[in-house]
């Protein structure tokens, strides 16, 4: 099989490409900023250590999956060691609830 060295390709499929792309080229003008926002739950690898994983990851051909491993498990995985993500919500109503309730869907395994 050939992949699409984009992170598009990886939502229609259940590998994904890691590339290295400089921000700038990334984001085409847009704004940005950093989001670390898991710093106050996990301790952060050293910062050679995090860089030396990623180094490791490129061109590398990884799982992909919305639910169990996404972008934001990946990242989180790099910089604390634990492949977690706070984006994965889906609407299913708790038994014996009104059906616009919300719960949180967690990959097996999960922590929280």
């Amino acid at each position: 099989e050939e992949f699409e060295a984009s992170g598009i390709a990886s939502v229609f499929s259940n590998r994904a490409v890691v590339t290295y792309s400089r921000l700038e080229d990334v984001l085409h003008g847009c704004s940005w900023k950093v989001n670390n926002k898991l710093d106050g739950t996990y301790l952060p690898l050293p910062v050679d250590k995090i860089v030396q994983r990623t180094k490791k990851m490129v061109n590398k051909i990884v799982q992909y999956s919305l639910i169990e491993g996404n972008c934001e498990h990946f990242v989180n995985d790099l910089r604390y060691g634990v492949p977690r993500s706070q984006q994965v919500w889906q609407p299913l109503p708790p038994p014996g609830s009104d059906s616009g309730s919300w719960r949180l869907l967690l990959p097996q395994g999960s922590n929280r």
